[in-house]
């Protein structure tokens, strides 16, 4: 598919081919006769344009020319068509299906006039155009690609140039990708932000057995009201109060009023902790 500049010059170069073989047919060769017959038959578009491309001068001053029309359209269309571009076309340009050899043909030699093959800056360096289309037509870089057919009409010098340096700070951007030594700045910041989550949680945490941190809020447990741990886990659970003599928890949480509990020299004291392990003592005084 064409784009708009490249078909309107395609219009623009078959308008003025018409146009000069019925000058040739009229035998029109004064070019004071010409001006005005040209002008009064293009489409309202190109005549629109031409007004703007000889602003502020007339288009009927009696200094405008027939070839100046013709060359301020010339070059209009030469600097708004792309060679590369047109040139990616026509390298692209396969045989369709059921398109036939004549049919083809003809469309290559359509988009060929507009690729610049006799009138681009490497017209005379064959070797050096058709290397130049390759870097276009092969490079898996598409920044490079938009960076050479914005540039039109390029070298090839200019164009391995252009290969070259985005080639260059695609890899200068993907070393912000990496991790460095430290670690990348996405890494830091995680660290950061978990460092700060345990800090504000450890704010919050009740003080275990020993004054050290067990982690986040527990209920108390039944079996000896500290925190630090699940009643499940509790060395007392199976151990006898002191001052109730019941057994499932400690002295320290018993909750019989003062008055109902038994006193300690009527209670045995059945367990006592050592590491671990508990082991039975001896009940009453001992005898000697």
């Amino acid at each position: 598919m064409f784009s708009l500049n490249a078909a309107l010059k395609m219009a623009w170069l078959n308008y003025k081919e018409r146009m000069h073989f019925y000058f040739v047919a009229n035998k029109i060769i004064d070019d004071n006769e010409k001006l005005p017959m040209f002008l009064s038959s293009v489409s309202p578009t190109i005549f629109a344009l031409l007004q703007n491309l000889f602003a502020p001068k007339e288009l009927r001053d009696a200094t405008t020319t027939f070839i100046a029309v013709v060359e301020a359209l010339d070059k209009h269309f030469d600097e708004h068509s792309n060679i590369l571009s047109s040139t990616y076309e026509f390298y692209l340009c396969l045989q369709k299906p059921g398109q036939t050899a004549a049919e083809w043909i003809a469309t290559l030699r359509s988009k060929a006039r507009l690729c610049g093959f006799s009138t681009s800056s490497l017209k005379d360096k064959p070797i050096d155009r058709a290397l130049r289309d390759m870097l276009v037509l092969g490079t898996n870089d598409g920044k490079a690609r938009s960076e050479l057919l914005r540039a039109g009409d390029p070298s090839l010098e200019e164009a391995e140039k252009i290969i070259r340096t985005c080639e260059q700070l695609r890899q200068n951007i993907s070393k912000f990708d990496k991790p460095s030594s430290s670690g990348s700045l996405a890494t830091v910041k995680k660290i950061v932000k978990k460092s700060d989550d345990v800090r504000n949680r450890k704010a919050t945490w009740t003080k275990g057995k020993g004054g050290t941190d067990k982690g986040p809020p527990r209920d108390k447990c039944k079996h000896c009201g500290y925190k630090n741990h699940a009643s499940a886990e509790c060395d007392f659970r199976d151990a006898s109060c002191y001052a109730c003599g019941e057994r499932g928890h400690i002295a320290s949480i018993c909750r019989r009023p003062a008055q109902n509990r038994a006193g300690p020299r009527d209670v045995p004291k059945p367990y006592n902790k050592k590491g671990n392990q508990y082991q039975v003592e001896q009940f009453g005084p001992s005898v000697k």
